[in-house]
């Protein structure tokens, strides 16, 4: 019976020192060093939300009602890391602009009219490319699978697709909307220079037209150029 009993806790000893050696031999295996796709890995792909406002001087270009000239931008992007601090990528985009036009006398663009409430709307496809400097790593090298802090530059080109007039006018006390297409004033491709801010996956994004929108043969000035917005990717 002693005998039993000795070589029962032999065994139960041998079990639970040989558990405890191979809890504690355990080690802590980092395998986003092995993933191929992440915020900080090889390859990342992401979906993202903008909105932001378009301006220019009212000399210089045509006058826009002040703060009513905005943008909604759905984007789609794809990154490469090089190495700790650059990577390359593209974006494929939609943009939706929608222009207020101020209502003043001389008024030339789209029409002479002045109106109650005038818009022009212009919706484009288009593609980018960038290069991206990751400047966290000028200070750490471990940010974890994460964007960090960066900053993009780079060039895109658009694709317009649609563009008309909505106006209202008020008449005998009824709001009147009409919408108004088929103009030919404007190039049907423009390209554009970026400038992306970003933190993680939130970003402030400035864009200028390098090319006008509206053609140079009009009698009338372009659109302003500028983009200034944020943007949330997911």
């Amino acid at each position: 019976m002693v005998k039993k009993l000795i070589f029962i806790l032999t065994i139960f000893t041998s079990i639970n020192s040989f558990g405890q050696t191979t809890l504690f031999s355990l080690k802590t295996i980092d395998f986003s060093k092995h993933e191929k796709w992440g915020p900080n890995q090889s390859n990342y792909s992401q979906f993202g939300v903008g909105y932001g406002f378009i301006v220019g001087s009212a000399e210089k270009y045509i006058n826009i009602k002040d703060a009513n000239a905005t943008y909604i931008t759905l984007n789609l992007r794809y990154k490469k890391k090089l190495n700790n601090v650059f990577a390359f990528g593209f974006d494929i985009f939609h943009n939706a602009n929608t222009y207020q036009i101020k209502q003043i006398n001389g008024k030339v663009f789209p029409d002479t009219l002045n109106h109650f409430k005038e818009y022009v709307n212009e919706s484009d496809l288009g593609t980018g490319i960038f290069i991206r400097i990751n400047f966290y790593h000028f200070n750490n090298s471990k940010r974890g699978n994460y964007l960090g802090n960066f900053i993009d530059l780079g060039i895109s080109g658009s694709w317009v697709y649609s563009l008309y007039q909505s106006t209202t006018n008020k008449i005998n006390m009824l709001k009147i909307k009409e919408i108004t297409r088929g103009f030919d004033f404007f190039n049907k491709y423009y390209y554009s220079a970026f400038f992306r801010f970003g933190i993680d996956k939130t970003s402030i994004f400035l864009a200028t037209r390098l090319s006008n929108l509206l053609k140079s043969t009009n009698t009338f000035p372009d659109l302003p150029p500028f983009s200034l917005g944020m943007e949330v990717s997911f």
